[in-house]
């Protein structure tokens, strides 16, 4: 039997909101706002303003790992309700910026050393033992480890959960969660990507000597995690920069997507392992069925969001890559997906971006182009028109583990896509100034201010990172947060579906996606829609719960149902 859940709401652009309360929802109505509800052209950047004073300067220090930088984290770190951020510190704990809740930030410094003394590569953040205060999860050459979150903004030394003392080591730029054995933990995935053979060595810069690391599960186990293991079935192991646990055929159980870097020099190609569910000893049974289903490309998949773009219910995948185009995988409604980006208008022209550098001639601009770099996705509905947009970002691939010895062209444009009714996505990266040319590599979407739009939050390789700002709108929106079972507090897999007069919207509340990760929410613009008819919630153990005549412009937050 579905069961109804409580909501909690947040606050809007409007002051002194008034409460209503039902039996099964707890509410709070909030004034409309006044402020224009159309137009890129809103979004400012204002990340000084702020208060980010955090400004990186780049060595050109050859790394053994492909080393990303401009790692961004939007998370409610200390419980109070708003949203945080955690920018990328090779040196140990991540850079953290504390929200006041009007959306401006006090950096605050956790003196934690990598536990290594390794560089760290990327970094995360999810409640991994049911207190409500997310870890902090940091990866790099050989390891991973966590720091526990203890309140008040207080950390724990960090604990290694994973080392390879000895060479070789592999390089693991990233990492993903999810519930991968359905215990209803959050468990932990390691994704393999270059080899680093001995001490002091680099990056090789000849795609020919290649070779690729084993990705790596860690289970959850009350709280700790297990030794790790190879997910079967292995086959010849790629270079992964990503990994998603994500669940494509909304069965319960949590697939796993590793999205492999330089396939086109002989790697293996991008690979959607399906999840069976629990086999021998409760681990999760595998099974690679990449090719049947559509998902065997040869791209480097850098970055993904999970959205409803064909609007039959069902996940579709939109991923990066460096090929001048972005691959949008949607759903042909018979447990298969086919490449439709060309098709919804994801392509790499930038015919509206600025005038190249002083200097560039045609046909070193036309070579940019069709080596346009793509990195973190974010599909959002910025300006709650009832329609998603997407942000991307855009940079120059390390060379030997750095951006500072890149060799390509520099003009790596970020870019922003209008969403509109008929499917297709238009270039309007040129309205909002959101067409830097310089590398940015990390975004995540957050409402940093309560108001029910989202800002887009940008990690850099050199310089000050950005926030751009974008006012709360006329239009509707409601924004989802999810209260899960203790081990996996943030709801990490979960499938949420709204119905708004008939059409149905569906977005799966994901973790760290490469090197960004934004909240664990979802967030639906609704037009100038009032009301939800019907909202549903997917958890990711199979557990339903369902709402109807959910009023607009809302924050909900959905508890999960416990026995």
């Amino acid at each position: 039997m579905y069961q109804l859940f409580g909501l909690v709401l947040a606050v809007g652009c409007a002051p002194a909101p008034v409460v209503w309360t039902d039996p099964n929802f707890q509410l709070q109505l909030l004034d409309t706002c006044s402020a224009a509800d159309a137009g890129f052209e809103r979004l400012d950047e204002q990340a000084e303003a702020r208060g980010i004073d955090l400004i990186y300067q780049p060595t050109d220090e050859p790394r053994p790992c492909p080393s990303i930088p401009g790692g961004v984290v939007a998370q409610d770190l200390d419980d109070d309700g708003d949203i945080d951020l955690l920018f990328h510190r090779p040196e140990g704990f991540p850079y953290l910026y504390v929200n006041d809740g009007a959306g401006s930030f006090t950096p605050h410094d956790v003196p934690l050393s990598s536990p290594t003394g390794r560089r760290v590569e990327a970094q995360a953040a999810a409640d991994v033992d049911g207190d409500g205060l997310p870890e902090v999860f940091i990866v790099g050459e050989g390891f991973a480890a966590v720091s526990r979150n203890r309140g008040g903004l207080a950390f724990d030394d960090f604990e290694v959960l994973f080392e390879q003392p000895e060479y070789p080591r592999t390089c693991i730029v990233s990492l993903g969660f999810g519930d991968a054995d359905g215990d209803g933990d959050l468990d932990l995935v390691l994704p393999g990507a270059d080899t680093s053979p001995y001490e002091g060595a680099v990056l090789s810069d000849d795609p020919w000597t290649l070779s690729g690391e084993p990705d790596r599960l860690l289970l959850n186990e009350g709280g700790r995690f297990g030794a790790p293991t190879v997910p079967a079935p292995v086959g010849d192991p790629g270079i992964s920069l990503l990994a998603v646990l994500s669940d494509r055929d909304m069965d319960g159980d949590a697939d796993l997507l590793l999205g492999t870097d330089r396939p086109r020099f002989g790697m293996p190609p991008m690979r959607f392992l399906r999840n069976d569910g629990p086999g021998v000893g409760g681990a999760p049974s595998f099974e690679d069925d990449t090719s049947a289903v559509g998902f065997a490309l040869r791209t480097s998949a850098m970055g993904l969001d999970v959205a409803d773009l064909n609007g039959d219910a069902w996940p579709d995948y939109t991923l990066s890559d460096e090929g001048g185009d972005l691959v949008a995988l949607l759903s042909d409604g018979f447990g298969g997906w086919y490449d439709a980006g060309a098709a919804l208008g994801l392509v790499g022209g930038h015919h509206s971006h600025p005038s190249p550098p002083e200097g560039w001639g045609w046909s070193e601009l036309e070579s940019a182009l069709r080596r346009w770099t793509t990195w973190s996705v974010e599909l959002v509905d910025l300006d709650n028109d009832g329609w998603d947009d997407l942000a991307v970002t855009a940079g120059e691939p390390p060379f030997q583990g750095n951006v500072a010895l890149a060799a390509r062209p520099s003009f790596q444009p970020d870019g922003l896509y209008r969403g509109g009714a008929d499917g297709v996505f238009e270039d309007h990266s040129h309205v909002a100034g959101f067409n830097a040319p310089e590398g940015h590599y990390g975004l995540v979407s957050a409402d940093l201010e309560g108001d029910g739009a989202r800002e887009l939050v940008v990690g850099v390789w050199e310089g000050r990172p950005q926030i751009w700002h974008n006012p709360c709108t006329r239009a509707s929106m409601l924004e989802v947060d999810l209260v899960g079972p203790p081990g996996n507090r943030e709801g990490f897999g979960a499938q949420v579906v709204v119905e708004v007069d008939g059409r149905l919207r569906h977005r799966e509340v994901l973790g760290l996606r490469t090197v960004g990760q934004s909240p664990s929410s979802a967030h639906f613009g609704l037009g100038d829609a009032e009301q939800v008819d019907r909202l549903t919630i997917y958890w990711p153990d199979g557990t339903v719960t369902e709402a109807e005549d959910v009023p607009a412009r809302r924050k909900v937050t959905a508890f999960y149902p416990m026995e």
